[in-house]
């Protein structure tokens, strides 16, 4: 491989002025130029993942995680469907894991721009008629879109209007132009508009954070101290730079499942293991911006499963000396290369010993004909001679894990490196214990790095590191570091020791019979993180009742507005797009009331509507009236006062009907008086009439989101509608079922998850 070649690790590009050749992101991924990936790729489509699911392949050796694609636009390649299926390496089947670097990683909600080529047979999923399609270069193969912002994001450039200049690119490099299948919608504010509303002279201040000195993906918490947070709500983030994220100019937002604590003066979180050393953003729902002056230093990265419910992952012993056996494969199939008979067998080996002196339990027992990956017992070490070669990839590790007694286990890992002969995409190794060249890439280094992803780590943005996610021609990296490599191994080990495993012919881990203990791990020879001095407010977050007279109190919540903390968000409130009149005029209600507002108070999350309905026919509907709901879910006047207030003259019993634009309406089984009554639909699901009409979410009882034409049942027509507009930015919609103001998949998500649901016959149009 010629010099002038850059080598990337996973997914993020760094160009280094040592050199004109860089090694980048997670796990050697070589490198092409926008052009070059233009030009070897046959398809080239916009798109966003509406959905995932994971497979074994044919010979169960293999898990794939197929990506369900809504196509927006394509540039290059014709396609039957404005739907596709993206495959990625890795995924969980049931009790069964594979993690695999690099890979692709995508997740449901990614929208951006795909190079792709048609799926193999190797990887395709038999079982759908699909078109199948597959990135070759992993991390390089996606370019991720922020609607916001209107720009896009590849490894070492950020398009500011992707709409504009992205475009451009492309169509000057395909010479034709796009054909558009759904329309996307992008923010309509001009980029000055948005730069000028962001910036770092409003609001928030950080004044401090503890600790200073941290790991991801391992529960630390970290507090932010400072002043003017606000809520966390609307367009409230916390961003950082991630070690996975396509682009090394990107700031991504940390998940709310992350954040434990938000208030105008803490925000309290803790790292994913995707995110890196480096300053912390933090923006508020009404657009202020602040930057920490100082970086938060994150260690290590520890990996966590990207299950439903992440949890970490766990060594279990698998050998007669409670680790994992190695065998170097001696296969020369295809043309291939024998490593075990090489000059790679060495430099895996020094590898090995290395990781041995601080503990890690591998041990090289002899050579194995198989080169094939698969949970079989036998962890391989091997060159790329299967049928299916790596096309960019310098190397990737597999890890398999079983779930056993709710721990994952690893129960095994393959090796593949990349040959350096006998293929059109061969790589120029250096295997002796002197540095390489400055046109090799270095053997022992790139071995280090990935038997350190089968002891759980993932990057880190410490270019000192081994696991640190770029490597150029010429350097070597071939000690870990004592406060972050090692530190990050001691941890993994620790807790997996404390752990008993279950699956068969596991045993709990050892550490290697070389090794004594970790004494040397002091916490003084390490950096040490300062207390922050700032006191820690608690603000309450419930409202005050107001008791009245001639009411019907209300208590209802709204799954798609719901958080962890059973409070709704009020984004539609912050981001002001909440009307000032009532919504409820149009099909299917018809509701001619006059009610509005000029300004609604901050607790208010949206509009509802109420009815009365007659006591022995509950389709006869006697009065209708338009009602606040606020976040603890509170029915509340316009004035907002507890409850919703009727004329005396309304003194029998009635049933109450509860209409919200975007969730399946929902009718109370008993009749109630109106004078002061209170009606909680939270407690349980037997309040409303029907089979199951409310549904429990996070221990309370909720309306069922997705009923986005609002006729009482959750059907196509209801997708249809998300469909006709499915990427669009502050917009008051009947399809925005979490109530964010963004039309994208997590609206589809929770239409979903509720698809067939019918409503009570009595609210069905």
């Amino acid at each position: 491989m010629h010099a002038s070649i850059k080598i990337v690790l996973l997914s993020l590009l760094i160009l280094f002025n040592f050199s004109q050749l860089s090694v980048v992101a997670c796990c050697l991924v070589e490198s092409d130029d926008f052009s070059k990936r233009i030009e070897k790729n046959d398809f080239l489509v916009e798109g966003q993942v509406i959905d995932q699911y994971a497979y074994w392949n044919n010979d169960h050796s293999k898990i794939y995680t197929a990506n369900t694609i809504l196509v927006y636009k394509t540039f290059k390649g014709e396609l039957f469907s404005d739907v596709i299926t993206v495959l990625t390496d890795g995924g969980t089947v049931g009790e069964s894991r594979q993690e695999v670097f690099p890979s692709l990683q995508l997740k449901t909600g990614d929208l951006g721009f795909f190079f792709l080529n048609t799926a193999t047979e190797h990887n395709k999923n038999t079982s759908i008629e699909m078109e199948q399609f597959f990135a070759p270069e992993a991390s390089l193969g996606f370019i991720s879109y922020n609607l916001i912002t209107n720009e896009a994001y590849d490894h070492n450039r950020v398009y500011k209007n992707f709409t504009k200049e992205f475009y451009k690119a492309i169509e000057e490099h395909t010479g034709s132009q796009s054909i558009e299948f759904n329309q996307l919608k992008v923010s309509d504010k001009p980029e000055s508009t948005y730069n000028s509303t962001v910036n770092k002279s409003t609001t928030p201040e950080i004044d401090c954070f503890y600790p200073q000195y941290v790991s991801a993906g391992t529960g630390t918490m970290v507090s932010i101290n400072g002043s003017g947070f606000g809520t966390n709500s609307g367009s409230a983030s916390v961003k950082m730079k991630s070690t996975e994220s396509g682009s090394i100019n990107q700031f991504i937002n940390i998940s709310n499942e992350f954040i434990s604590t938000w208030t105008d003066e803490l925000i309290q979180l803790t790292i994913p293991p995707t995110f890196g050393t480096g300053i912390i953003i933090v923006t508020t729902s009404d657009n202020g911006y602040t930057e920490s002056s100082e970086k938060l230093n994150i260690n290590f990265s520890r990996a966590l499963t990207e299950t439903s419910v992440p949890g970490k992952t766990y060594l279990a012993g698998t050998n007669n000396q409670n680790g994992y056996s190695l065998k170097l494969s001696s296969n020369t199939a295809n043309g291939g290369k024998d490593l075990y008979n090489s000059s790679a067998n060495a430099a895996f080996q020094r590898a090995v010993a290395t990781l041995n002196k601080i503990g890690v339990n591998y041990i090289v027992e002899g050579n194995t004909n198989i080169n094939t990956v698969a949970d079989d017992g036998i962890n391989a070490v091997m060159f790329d001679n299967d049928l299916a070669p790596l096309t960019s990839a310098l190397g990737k590790l597999y890890g398999h894990y079983k779930k056993c007694d709710n721990n994952w286990e690893m129960t095994g890992l393959d090796v593949v490196f990349r040959r350096d002969t006998g293929s059109s995409n061969f790589v120029k190794w250096n295997y002796g214990q002197n540095a390489p060249s400055l046109d090799e890439l270095d053997f022992e280094s790139v071995a280090l790095h990935e038997l350190m992803h089968g002891v759980q780590l993932k990057h880190v943005l410490n270019n000192t590191d081994v696991m640190f996610y770029a490597y150029t021609y010429g350097v070597m990296r071939r000690e870990p570091q004592l406060c972050s490599d090692v530190l990050g191994i001691k941890n993994v080990i620790d807790e997996s020791q404390n752990i008993t495993p279950t699956c068969n012919n596991t045993s709990t881990y050892q550490l290697h019979s070389s090794f004594s203990n970790f004494s040397q791990l002091s916490s003084q020879n390490c950096p040490q993180s300062v207390k922050c001095s700032t006191q820690i407010v608690d603000v309450p977050t419930d409202e005050p009742d107001v008791p009245q007279q001639n009411r019907i109190k209300i208590k209802v919540l709204m799954e798609g507005f719901l958080q962890l903390n059973n409070l709704h968000r009020a984004d539609l409130n912050s981001l002001g797009l909440i009307p000032n009149a009532q919504p409820y005029s149009g099909e299917p209600w018809f509701y001619s009331g006059q009610e509005a507002l000029s300004a609604f108070p901050p607790n208010i999350v949206d509009w509802a509507l109420l009815e009365l309905r007659d006591k022995n026919d509950p389709n006869l509907v006697i009065f209708q009236k338009a009602v606040l709901i606020n976040k603890q879910g509170r029915v509340l006047e316009l004035d907002g006062t507890d409850g919703a207030l009727f004329d005396p003259s309304f003194n029998d019993q009635y049933h109450i009907a509860i209409h919200h634009r975007t969730h399946l309406s929902i009718l109370s089984k008993l009749t109630k008086l109106v004078n002061n009554t209170d009606l909680d639909f939270t407690s349980t699901a037997n309040l409303a009439m029907g089979n199951k009409q409310l549904k429990n979410v996070n221990g309370v009882f909720a309306m069922f989101a997705g009923d986005f034409d609002c006729n009482g049942v959750i059907n196509v027509n209801d997708y249809n509608k998300w469909k006709s507009s499915s990427a669009q930015t502050n917009a008051y919609l009947s399809w925005d079922a979490d109530g964010n103001g963004l039309i994208n998949v997590d609206d589809y998500n929770l239409w979903k998850k509720n698809v067939s649901k019918v409503g009570s016959s009595f609210i069905q149009e």
